[in-house]
């Protein structure tokens, strides 16, 4: 069996295993970009020769196959026909040699915004990767800057990626997260190969000369990590664009992604579709609230529509609650109660009823309307989150009826 999954994980964050076909699950050590393989993959400390095949991108893999089991990782190209997959054996995050040796706790601070130390390393990385002029004016385009408005050398607006590097320090995440959604890795990767045309061969990783194609997307990433930045780069997928996105506490992110996968595993590929929309509108540089709070219902629903309401007209929610209040005697919980025997529904029913009843924008001009602030929608997020969960792996069950 072939082995694979997505590669795309913060430093000190939990590597994942993922087995096709299956929930089964493995942790291991954190992602470190120092220890680095080309032909060997570390595996649960240990070194295991396996043969592997990234998949995706020359400028971001997307999947690394391999006949043995691999821990998720940070891919970083070493130039077309190479690869290196960097993964580390310790378990904490790294820490100044002057703070190892003072036995000091670990600083976990994140940091909001544009942080001094994180400044000067955004602005070079917007001059090194914004390889064309095309792109800077793309920006500006979809940024809407204006020379009055916004403060740039000699009173005009950039053209060049120097120019755009000096945009005032409030708006250089903008400058970034606008990159992002523009594929700048794949700019970067094209004007590359148009400079380096042998660079395709698989040869070139051994024989070429020239320097190695380095995607600005993980250095970006790198360097958000390294600055303990409250921002990660969020790649793209089928409902939602590259950009930047809040850190999430690593272990919550994991449930989250499980969710999604049973979700799939059990036929309800809308309702992953619309937790990953919804996650990454709750979490976004420039979150939408009201369009997250929106989408964790709709991924609720569509799990739970066809459990319990499948035959009702025009069914939501509400009607998936009314049946399950209306019917609670004939559902329960594969977890027991304090006399150890199957748990009421009634949790399941209260989390609903929280999300359903929340969502106190649905009816605009209601005398209980009200906006959704970004707090309530990331709340209905991870409410939905576990709905999806308990109900696509079966943990309500409808009871059998009684033998006469």
């Amino acid at each position: 069996m072939a082995w694979s999954t997505r590669a795309h994980i913060r430093d000190s964050s939990p590597v994942v295993m993922a087995v096709p076909g299956s929930s089964a699950r493995s942790r291991a050590a954190p992602v470190t970009r120092e220890a680095t393989a080309t032909s060997r993959i570390c595996w649960s400390g240990m070194s295991h020769s396996a043969p592997w095949t990234a998949h995706g991108t020359a400028a971001g893999v997307l999947r690394v196959s391999s006949s043995k089991p691999l821990l998720v990782g940070r891919i970083e190209p070493l130039g077309v026909g190479s690869w290196r997959y960097g993964l580390g054996m310790t378990t904490s995050p790294w820490q100044p040699l002057s703070a190892r040796e003072a036995g000091l706790p670990v600083d976990r601070t994140v940091h909001e915004g544009v942080p001094e130390h994180l400044e000067p390393g955004l602005r070079s990385w917007i001059r090194d990767s914004v390889v064309t002029e095309s792109l800077v004016h793309r920006v500006i385009a979809r940024l809407k800057l204006t020379a009055d408005a916004h403060v740039f050398d000699n009173s005009r607006l950039p053209s060049s990626a120097r120019d755009l590097s000096r945009v005032s320090a409030g708006l250089l995440l903008d400058v970034v997260d606008c990159l992002l959604y523009l594929d700048i890795g794949e700019v970067a990767h094209h004007e590359y190969l148009v400079k380096h045309p042998n660079a395709a061969s698989p040869l070139a990783a051994i024989f070429s000369k020239h320097a190695k194609f380095v995607n600005p997307v993980n250095t970006l990433d790198a360097l958000l990590g390294d600055a303990a930045s409250a921002y990660q780069v969020r790649e793209a997928d089928d409902v939602s664009h590259a950009g930047l996105e809040r850190v999430v506490d690593a272990t919550v992110a994991e449930s989250a992604v499980m969710a999604m996968q049973h979700a799939e595993s059990s036929g309800r590929d809308d309702a992953s579709s619309y937790l990953r929309s919804s996650w990454a509108k709750a979490y976004a540089l420039h979150p939408d609230a009201s369009g997250a709070y929106v989408d964790a219902v709709r991924a609720v629903e569509d799990v739970a529509i066809p459990l319990y309401a499948s035959t009702k007209p025009q069914p939501t929610l509400g009607t998936v609650i009314r049946e399950l209040d209306d019917n609670e005697a004939a559902y329960s919980m594969v977890i027991l109660d304090n006399k150890a025997v199957p748990a009421k529904v009634e949790t399941v029913l209260s989390l609903m009823r929280l999300l359903w009843q929340g969502h106190r924008d649905r009816h605009p001009g209601g005398q209980t309307s009200a906006p959704i602030t970004l707090e309530a929608a990331q709340a209905a997020v991870h409410i939905a989150v576990l709905l999806v969960q308990l109900l696509s792996t079966s943990a309500v069950t409808k009871n059998l009826p009684p033998q006469p």
